[in-house]
C-alpha cells in the first residue's frame, strides 16, 4: 500500500507521580480517508534493550472510499512503569521492510492534539 511519511519524533513526557513516559508520533500520507494506520511493539532480539522497535502497519478498511491523499496521524506511548528512561533510540519498519530511526528529543511546547 502506498504512503509517504514526514514529522516523525520521539520525546520524553512527564506523568505527575510517575516518572518521564515516552511518546513517538508521525504523519503520514496515505491513498485515500479510509486507511488505518497504527504503530505496534516488536520483539526484534538482535538489538539491546535500550531501543524501541515499531512497526508501522496499514489497513485499508471495507467499503467505497474517495482516492484522494489523506493525512493521518500515528503514534504509540510507553509509560513510565514500561521502562521508557531506559529507551534511548527509535526504530520504525514498515511492512516492505523499510526502516526509519528516530532520535528521542525534548518534548514540544504545545501538545499538538490527541493522537489516533
Amino acid at each position: 500500500m502506498w504512503y509517504e511519511s514526514e514529522d516523525w519524533r520521539a520525546y520524553r513526557f512527564s506523568e505527575a507521580g510517575h516518572g518521564r513516559g515516552l511518546r513517538i508520533e508521525g504523519r503520514i500520507s496515505v491513498g485515500n480517508p479510509g486507511v488505518a494506520a497504527r504503530l505496534e511493539r516488536t520483539g526484534v532480539a538482535d538489538v539491546g534493550p535500550s531501543v524501541l522497535n515499531l512497526r508501522l502497519s496499514l489497513e485499508q478498511r471495507p467499503g467505497m472510499w474517495i482516492q484522494r491523499v489523506s493525512s493521518i496521524r500515528v503514534g504509540f506511548q510507553l509509560s513510565a512503569s514500561e521502562d521508557a528512561e531506559a529507551i534511548s533510540r527509535v526504530t520504525v519498519t514498515d511492512e516492505t521492510g523499510g526502516i526509519r530511526l528516530i532520535a528521542i528529543g525534548t518534548a514540544p511546547t504545545s501538545e499538538p492534539g490527541a493522537l489516533e
